[in-house]
């Protein structure tokens, strides 16, 4: 009996085993369609399956900077990327759509794109690298186009199917031998044919843009601009003439006299720059309650003058409620324990109670006062320090105006909402933006003086109280800040003016006298004497506002070189002699 039990247990075993290995047999067969994520299968360590063969792109959907379809390309089109996000296709590690990223799900590039299409010789800007009549860079009117179609490269900021990082284009075949310029036709100052400069002619400049044949980058008829398309200059041609030597007797003759860069303490006579008024920031109160509730009430409208302490609006809420109730039950509480120590105190003295009894009302004492104390505590964090029901009053802050209300009776509110703003424009702030040149001449501690438009005739004054550490990246200008007085309320936020920088205290700086400046070809050029004897170079210069016959240099010159002070003129006269010999005359 025991042998046909224990058989049975066996068979039964076996039966189980079997069942087991069915099932499981069944479930890989079930399962053995590709069902893991792309990011699963790129990091197939057997290389088998569909994972190791990539898809191919297409060649009209192909961003090759990148190597994804154009069209999920969240590095060209940043705009994208909220999209695969959303869709919880997206490689958080690389930046990329996850199913078609670059690094865990690689894609074949399309057949097609290793040969890239060749540029048309009469549409090419060799500047850039793209169709000239898809150059963004020289015709920044291009862009808001091209954005709108789609196809844009953020990232380059070209057209995304030129874009020559992501799509670069060959070179047109006939593109490598520049055009061979005439000599009788011909600027040697800017290297471009004379009949086309519109350095030297700006009124052909118009024509041009009408044309389409524009640089807008660097100002000359694109089909011949130095930098995109340079044109060879014709046999013989010189570059630019920038220097010039004189005989012996011609120097000995002209007056010339020689003085050396030094620093001088040089008043720029003021730096004018645009600006905005603004609202101080420390003179604005925004004001919000600090419990939920509903509004009750609303006293105060936009416009309205506040003055610290006045009623805006009046709210319930439940939450304070509470917490009123709270304090009066833990003060009354008190009162009781307060009352029962003082008759445990009695008692004691006469001898009556044990001193047991005193230290518990004592103890019962200190309890209810630390509860009254926490109670009133809550209060102040709600902004209020007693009173009764569940009703409670903002107020102003400050004096000021209120200039925004976003309350409305009835409205439920919270500790998140903004109820009001009251402004103090009596003081405002000038945020005014400084130019590059500028920034030698501008520092904290210099007065200014702002004129507005509406207001002509009339100027504020006030100091420099903050100037930026660094440059807006979009503008180039540094901002400044300076504050003034408003009490009239004259100056409102939003208006644009004009600020005059007062450069009177400016530190030494490097200074040539003005007389040394002469104009040529539109730029402020000085005379740098040279190594050769008698030999002089035509040096542009920038240079700050003059003063006292002085003139800050901000760029151009070192503190070691020597520039003509005085005759200055002979030597441009030498200069455009030889200039004209050439085709080219300046101003």
């Amino acid at each position: 009996m025991k042998h046909s039990n224990f058989l049975f247990f066996l068979l039964l075993l076996a039966g189980f085993f079997v069942s087991t290995s069915s099932c499981k047999e069944g479930d890989a067969g079930t399962s053995s369609a590709p069902t893991s994520a792309p990011h699963e299968q790129a990091h197939d360590p057997t290389g088998e399956g569909e994972a190791s063969s990539p898809r191919v792109a297409t060649s009209s959907d192909w961003c090759g900077g990148h190597g994804v379809p154009e069209s999920m390309c969240t590095v060209c089109n940043p705009a994208l990327a909220d999209h695969f996000q959303r869709e919880g296709d997206w490689c958080q590690e690389h930046g990329f759509p996850e199913s078609v990223c670059p690094v865990c799900n690689p894609m074949e590039p399309p057949a097609e794109a290793g040969s890239p299409s060749r540029g048309n010789a009469a549409d090419w800007c060799g500047g850039h690298g793209v169709p000239e009549s898809m150059c963004t860079v020289c015709n920044p009117s291009l862009v808001d186009r091209f954005q709108r179609e789609g196809d844009w490269c953020q990232e380059h900021g070209f057209p995304e199917s030129v874009c020559p990082e992501c799509n670069p284009m060959q070179p047109p075949a006939d593109s490598g031998e520049p055009a061979q310029a005439s000599a009788s036709d011909w600027c040697s100052e800017h290297g471009v044919p004379e009949s086309m400069c519109t350095q030297c002619n700006p009124g052909l400049a118009a024509g041009y843009r009408e044309s389409g044949d524009w640089c807008g980058e660097h100002e000359f008829p694109e089909s011949v601009c130095p930098v995109c398309n340079p044109v060879t200059p014709p046999a013989g041609a010189s570059g630019p003439q920038t220097r010039v030597q004189l005989s012996e007797t011609a120097f000995q003759t002209s007056g010339i006299r020689l003085e050396r860069v030094s620093s001088h303490r040089v008043s720029s006579g003021g730096v004018r720059v645009p600006a905005e008024i603004q609202f101080d920031p420390d003179r604005l109160a925004h004001v919000s309650p600090l419990v939920d509730g509903q509004m009750v009430s609303v006293a105060v409208t936009i416009g309205d003058r506040v003055e610290a302490g006045d009623e805006l609006a009046t709210f319930r809420s439940v939450e304070l409620g509470q917490a009123r109730a709270e304090l009066s039950r833990a003060t009354a509480v008190r009162e009781t324990a307060q009352a029962n120590l003082e008759r445990q105190q009695r008692l004691r003295d006469e001898g009556i109670n044990s001193e047991r009894s005193l230290l518990e009302a004592r103890q019962a004492f200190d309890e209810a006062d630390a509860a009254r104390d926490a109670a009133r505590s809550r209060l102040r964090v709600f902004g209020v320090r007693g009173g009764s029901g569940s009703d409670m009053t903002l107020t102003s802050p400050i004096d000021g105006v209120v200039v925004e209300r976003h309350a409305t009776r009835g409205e439920n509110v919270s500790t998140e909402d903004t109820l009001f703003v009251v402004a103090d424009a009596s003081e405002v702030w000038v945020i005014a933006r400084a130019y590059e040149q500028h920034i030698p001449l501008v520092r904290v501690g210099m007065s200014a003086t702002l004129t507005v438009g509406p207001h002509e005739g009339r100027q504020w004054t006030g100091t420099v109280s903050y100037v930026s550490l660094s440059l807006d990246e979009t503008t180039r200008t540094l901002p400044v800040r300076v504050s003034v007085p408003n009490e009239d309320g004259a100056l409102r936020p939003g208006m644009f003016g004009t600020l005059t920088i007062d450069g009177g205290n400016s530190e030494p700086a490097l200074a040539i006298p003005t007389a040394a400046v002469q104009s040529l070809n539109g730029r402020d050029v000085v005379f740098v004497q040279g190594d050769a004897e008698r030999t002089f170079e035509a040096r542009t210069v920038v240079l700050g506002r003059e003063a006292e016959g002085m003139s800050p240099v901000l760029e151009g010159l070192s503190g070691n070189e020597t520039v003509v002070a005085a005759g200055a003129f002979i030597l441009k006269s030498e200069l455009v002699r030889g200039q004209l010999a050439d085709g080219c005359a300046g101003d």
